[in-house]
């Protein structure tokens, strides 16, 4: 269980579906690649979030994370992501030292 008391994507219909856009930095390139399908499966899990995507960019050497999540507010959904993201990350790769999260980009869904 990831802990969210949410069951479905509509129990809380009075709040907002935000795109964000998130960055595993600082990890070791070889590590974090090997573990891409790793987080992809762990997000797949929350049935909270909506269409998460997590793909390897080699040109900044990050990870990132596209997800949609909902909230109330866009900065505080980003936030709640990113230490969501950081905890499952840290459990992947077993470490939490070697990284940390970036929001890259936050606006509501379909904007």
């Amino acid at each position: 269980m990831t802990g969210d008391t949410r069951d479905t994507l509509d129990t809380y219909p009075d709040e907002e579906w935000f795109a964000l856009r998130l960055a595993v930095v600082g990890a070791p390139s070889h590590v974090i690649q090997a573990v891409v399908p790793d987080l992809q499966e762990e997000l797949r899990q929350r049935d909270y979030l909506r269409a998460p995507r997590v793909a390897w960019d080699p040109q900044t050497q990050w990870t990132i994370v596209d997800v949609e999540d909902q909230g109330y507010d866009p900065q505080r959904t980003a936030e709640d992501m990113a230490e969501e993201l950081f905890e499952i990350t840290a459990s992947v790769l077993g470490d939490f030292e070697s990284f940390h999260i970036d929001i890259l980009d936050v606006r509501p869904h379909g904007a």
